[in-house]
């Protein structure tokens, strides 16, 4: 078959790019699963945005440990508001302050973006981010009505897009999800279901290519006489290129030091070069 050659002013038929191997990771996990030991196996130099006390120690750490070389902005960008005069602004007051937290976030991400040495950007944690750009919006009240968002899904849809040309870890707390059921009276309750999503931003599956649940087993046993072998485990929760790895093929994934992003991109990416992601 003789394809016709068209040609369409701003236009290409040679789809593949540069960035199409890039991977935009969400993760999340209770406390101590592994979130930051993770990014820091990401390919570097590693351009973080720190968002909570341990990120920066957990990152010196790891940077001693395997050579890798990471980035933080030389001023704090956690809030470093006095929190009592933070906690007694009103609320016009208090959506400035927060306007400018995250103008000052956005502005050290963005300088990560634009640097093309920089070959992973992480913000740990994205929970945090989100709260804080909701804070900007909304000020401080949780009463918002999903129709009510579109500013605030806005504001983090346009910064992924502004950030992912590059290889991107978006690290989230747990939020343990209720089944609501009505009990013998009628009344409604809330049950745990044992089973846990990400806190924050709801539609991060339809914005990064792969979605994953870093788990801890609490009943681990350093002589390999527990249930369950491994420490340390991962799910794939969403994944835009294996959507089988969504399924029992992606439950328990990787396991303890096998968790690493080369790992996690070959399992993605099978017929690709491994040093595309080291």
């Amino acid at each position: 078959m003789i394809e016709k050659q068209i040609k369409i002013e701003g236009f290409t038929s040679n789809l593949r790019s540069t960035e199409d191997l890039n991977l935009v990771i969400g993760s999340f996990g209770i406390q101590g699963a592994g979130k930051t030991r993770f990014w820091t196996t990401c390919p570097d130099p590693i351009g973080v945005i720190p968002t909570n006390r341990k990120t920066r120690r957990t990152a010196i750490d790891q940077a001693e440990l395997t050579g890798k070389q990471i980035f933080m902005p030389e001023e704090d960008v956690i809030r470093h508001g006095n929190p009592v005069e933070l906690a007694m602004l009103d609320d016009k007051k208090t959506r400035e302050y927060y306007a400018k937290h995250v103008e000052n976030m956005l502005k050290a991400a963005y300088r990560l973006a634009a640097h093309p040495d920089i070959r992973t950007i992480v913000v740990d944690d994205f929970s945090q981010f989100c709260e804080d750009v909701l804070f900007k919006h909304y000020g401080r009240t949780w009463r918002i009505m999903p129709r009510d968002r579109g500013p605030y899904n806005q504001d983090i849809i346009d910064f992924i897009n502004g950030v992912s040309a590059k290889n991107v870890v978006l690290t989230h707390k747990s939020a343990e999800i209720w089944e609501n059921k009505t009990n013998a009276k009628g009344e409604e309750t809330g049950t745990p279901t044992g089973k846990f999503k990400q806190k924050g931003f709801g539609d991060l599956g339809y914005h990064c290519n792969v979605v994953i649940e870093m788990k801890k087993n609490p009943a681990w046993d350093q002589n390999g006489n527990g249930k369950i072998p491994w420490k340390y485990s991962i799910d794939i929760r969403d994944c835009q290129s294996r959507p089988e790895l969504e399924g029992p093929q992606g439950k328990d994934l990787l396991t303890d030091e096998f968790i690493t992003f080369g790992n996690l991109a070959m399992e993605i990416f099978p017929n690709e070069d491994p040093a595309r992601f080291m």
